[in-house]
Protein backbone atom coordinates (compact mmCIF):
# COMPACT_ATOMS: atom_id res chain seq x y z
CA UNK A 1 0.00 0.00 0.00
CA UNK A 2 1.13 3.56 -0.94
CA UNK A 3 2.35 5.62 1.82
CA UNK A 4 0.18 9.05 2.61
CA UNK A 5 2.71 10.91 1.77
CA UNK A 6 2.92 9.35 -1.32
CA UNK A 7 -0.82 9.32 -2.52
CA UNK A 8 -0.46 13.31 -1.33
CA UNK A 9 1.65 13.79 -3.57
CA UNK A 10 -0.05 12.30 -6.61
CA UNK A 11 -2.99 13.84 -6.25
CA UNK A 12 -1.40 16.74 -6.35
CA UNK A 13 0.19 15.89 -9.53
CA UNK A 14 -3.02 14.74 -11.19
CA UNK A 15 -4.67 18.23 -9.69
CA UNK A 16 -2.11 20.58 -11.34
CA UNK A 17 -2.07 18.48 -14.62
CA UNK A 18 -6.05 18.84 -14.44
CA UNK A 19 -6.10 22.64 -13.60
CA UNK A 20 -3.62 22.89 -16.64
CA UNK A 21 -5.61 21.34 -19.03
CA UNK A 22 -8.45 23.68 -17.84
CA UNK A 23 -6.50 26.87 -18.28
CA UNK A 24 -6.75 27.51 -14.76
CA UNK A 25 -3.82 29.23 -12.34
CA UNK A 26 -2.63 26.35 -10.74
CA UNK A 27 -0.81 27.96 -8.26
CA UNK A 28 -3.77 29.55 -6.98
CA UNK A 29 -6.66 27.25 -7.18
CA UNK A 30 -3.97 24.50 -6.83
CA UNK A 31 -2.98 25.97 -3.78
CA UNK A 32 -6.46 27.04 -2.43
CA UNK A 33 -8.28 23.43 -3.09
CA UNK A 34 -5.61 21.30 -1.24
CA UNK A 35 -5.98 23.86 1.70
CA UNK A 36 -9.94 22.65 1.72
CA UNK A 37 -9.19 19.27 1.70
CA UNK A 38 -6.82 19.37 4.70
CA UNK A 39 -8.53 21.96 6.58
CA UNK A 40 -12.41 22.17 6.54
CA UNK A 41 -14.02 20.15 8.97
CA UNK A 42 -16.63 18.26 7.58
CA UNK A 43 -17.51 16.69 4.23
CA UNK A 44 -20.28 18.63 3.58
CA UNK A 45 -18.16 22.19 4.35
CA UNK A 46 -15.66 20.41 2.03
CA UNK A 47 -18.06 19.84 -0.69
CA UNK A 48 -19.29 23.41 -0.62
CA UNK A 49 -15.99 24.97 -0.37
CA UNK A 50 -14.73 22.99 -3.51
CA UNK A 51 -18.00 23.87 -5.29
CA UNK A 52 -17.68 27.45 -5.03
CA UNK A 53 -14.26 26.69 -6.24
CA UNK A 54 -14.84 25.43 -8.98
CA UNK A 55 -17.65 27.26 -10.28
CA UNK A 56 -15.62 30.05 -10.63
CA UNK A 57 -14.00 28.14 -13.97
CA UNK A 58 -16.08 25.34 -15.16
Amino acid sequence: MAAPNQIAGEFENWLNERLDSLEVDREVYGAYILGVLQEEDSDEEQKDALQGILSAFL
